[in-house]
């Protein structure tokens, strides 16, 4: 089902039922209130004002759509010297490969991906070998860093 203006906090209201079936866990409202009409169900009855928790992770990862202004922009949006020169390196490297999009990543569509950061003392993945790490987005990357995994940039 393809989500609508008025569904978003329903959907993310949803995750109660991935913290009990896919986590194991014990939920943020309670087994009465989850189990009450149809809100076990995905997209079941609404779980809004069930739980204050609930409510307060979904207003929290409803408020992750926007990003911060650039410093490296002026006040009309266009790139400062040192932005300019930066995106040289990002068209001349193909970075926008991996980091393309809207969004500046490829995240999810073209797997984990190895950029040549991985070692042994890289750790695990699901008891493996890691082989490749999700692809993050670069918007707000100017924030923080270090960069890579395992902060090697």
């Amino acid at each position: 089902m393809c989500p609508t203006a008025t569904q978003p906090a329903q959907i993310i209201g949803d995750f109660e039922g991935q913290i009990r079936a896919l986590a194991g866990g014990s939920g943020l409202m309670s087994s009465f209130s989850f189990n009450a009409g149809t809100r076990s169900q995905p997209l079941g009855d609404p779980k809004a004002g069930v739980s204050g928790d609930l409510d307060a992770l979904a207003a929290y990862v409803a408020s992750l759509n926007s990003f911060e202004p650039s410093p490296y922009r002026d006040g009309s949006g266009a790139l400062s010297a040192l932005a300019t020169a930066g995106k040289s390196v990002f068209t001349a490297k193909s970075c926008g490969a991996c980091h393309g999009g809207v969004s500046f990543t490829h995240s999810g569509v073209m797997g984990l991906q190895n950029v040549g950061t991985l070692k042994p003392s890289s750790g695990s993945r699901l008891g493996a070998p890691l082989v490749g790490i999700d692809i993050p987005t670069l918007r707000d990357v100017w924030q923080s860093g270090p960069y890579f995994h395992d902060g090697s940039a």
